[in-house]
């Protein structure tokens, strides 16, 4: 369904994503000239809502779609882990803001967007850099990436009616780099939307990481991704965008 902005709406708060993410990710939309979008998933429409104040044709879909507060707008019911409802090439771009990281089958997840997109079509992705300095270095004194997706009640619900709602890992770049891959979508770039002062802190251990690549076994360049798990955005980035494209007819 479309719908253009309108002011009378009050704007939905983002679920964990900083503001600058929503900046980036409405940057690269407006680059690429996109104009039909899926924002999936949708939470309570704080990116939908700056979606239709820009003028675009937004659908968009959640696990939870009691949650979305724009009226008017359907949000469908859509869980990441199995088929999104929607029809092949339907979409010039994706956005899944602050989100694959609550998916436990990120194949699927990552095909079903390469299936929606139309040949062309950009998907975004943003997300909690898990693999800069800090983090690197907590995993190396604690065991744990980063202690949210560890051991917080609300990771481990027994009782929750709708599991796949609460699952969270702590995702990486080689993640993504590895989805795209499997679907066929080609690596589009990636940015840093704020910078880790830690992580600028522990700047000489940046150096480690460049000096590893020469020597890495064929095996850790390929399936880490060292190229990219490198580079100054996931070493000193605090939240990332990521992008891909699917290819052209």
């Amino acid at each position: 369904m479309n719908q253009s902005g309108d002011e009378s709406i009050n704007r939905p708060e983002p679920i964990g994503s900083p503001l600058r993410a929503f900046d980036a990710a409405m940057g690269l939309l407006e680059k690429i000239g996109a104009r039909s979008v899926l924002d999936c998933p949708a939470g309570r429409g704080a990116f939908t809502h700056r979606l239709l104040e820009k003028g675009f044709e937004v659908q968009c879909a959640d696990i939870l779609p009691e949650a979305f507060e724009i009226p008017g707008l359907e949000c469908r019911l859509a869980d990441l882990n199995k088929s999104l409802p929607f029809d092949d090439e339907s979409f010039d771009a994706i956005t899944c803001l602050n989100g694959l990281h609550r998916v436990w089958a990120r194949g699927r997840a990552m095909r079903e967007f390469a299936r929606t997109l139309k040949p062309g079509g950009t998907l975004i992705l943003t997300f909690v850099n898990n693999q800069n300095l800090v983090h690197r270095a907590n995993f190396f004194l604690t065991g744990s990436v980063i202690h949210n997706t560890v051991g917080p009640p609300h990771v481990c619900l027994p009782d929750a009616e709708e599991p796949a709602a609460h699952f969270r890992y702590p995702m990486s770049v080689g993640h993504i780099a590895s989805g795209l891959r499997s679907v066929g979508l080609k690596w589009g770039g990636m940015s840093s939307v704020g910078l880790s002062w830690k992580s600028i802190a522990l700047a000489p251990l940046g150096l480690l990481p460049w000096a590893y690549r020469p020597v890495a076994g064929a095996d850790a360049k390929e399936y880490c991704f060292l190229e990219h798990a490198s580079k100054l955005p996931a070493l000193f980035g605090d939240y990332l965008v990521v992008w891909g494209q699917k290819k052209r007819a």
